[in-house]
């Protein structure tokens, strides 16, 4: 079994080859920010760090406006849910699970566990710690 370090480590992967997809690709044949969502605050768990709405639109790369209006399907779908100051923005208990699932069923692909390259460029984290 992975613990959460292990699993954000895959998302931040995930996040990453996104990332590559959109460099490659033109972005509008992708468009996943509830996605992009999902995995931040699951990165942001991982690493104990609380997301703010404009934080979360920022790193999913979308507009605040539309970002927010992912953000309201989101939690009316259960996935995502508003602290009490209602700024900061956490997944809910179901959804941590459901991600929990998702990447620990990627773990066992063989390309999550290898790090991605992009020329002379730094590679995305090892989930054994382990450089490329």
């Amino acid at each position: 079994m992975i613990g959460d370090q292990h699993r954000g480590i895959i998302a931040e992967n995930l996040l990453e080859m996104r990332a590559l997809r959109e460099r490659t690709f033109p972005r509008e044949l992708f468009d996943e920010y509830a996605w992009s969502m999902l995995l931040h605050l699951f990165v942001g768990l991982a690493s104990n760090e609380i997301m703010t709405e404009e934080g979360i639109c920022n790193r999913a790369d979308v507009t605040t406006h539309a970002g927010r209006r992912w953000l309201k399907h989101l939690v009316s779908d259960g996935q995502v849910e508003t602290r009490s100051d209602g700024d900061d923005v956490v997944l809910t208990p179901a959804a941590i699970d459901r991600m929990r699932s998702f990447l620990d069923g990627t773990a066992e692909l063989p390309w999550t566990a290898a790090p991605l390259r992009r020329g002379n460029e730094p590679s995305v984290r090892h989930p054994d710690g382990k450089g490329a």
